[in-house]
């Protein structure tokens, strides 16, 4: 049987057991990626293909080293909570009717 020349990201995790981000993994081994999308009635979709050579060739370094974490989306979130928590702030401060708010002058 003749073997694919490019594997989907579930016939990766075949080959790389316990890796849980593969795109990343992949590129930080030089694995050749290619993907395809197409439209659908709800947008765009697509899929990633990697080199099963490629694959195959990084299997011994992924196997050896530590896994790859995913970045994590605490920072953005973070960033747009004290966004907001500032926001608050500036209308209280504005409100605030003890007048220790801007000073407005007028006329």
């Amino acid at each position: 049987m003749e073997e694919p020349d490019w594997l989907t990201e579930r016939q990766v995790r075949e080959v790389w057991p316990g890796v849980r981000w593969v795109h990343g993994t992949a590129l930080a081994h030089n694995v050749r990626s290619r993907s395809e999308t197409w439209n659908t009635t709800t947008g765009m979709a697509g899929k990633v293909y990697y080199h099963a050579g490629d694959v195959r060739r990084a299997a011994p370094q992924v196997a050896a080293g530590p896994p790859l974490k995913a970045p994590s989306q605490i920072p953005c979130c973070l960033a747009i909570v004290l966004v907001i928590a500032g926001l608050i702030a500036l209308v209280l401060w504005l409100v605030d009717d003890t007048g220790s708010g801007p000073t407005v002058f007028v006329r």
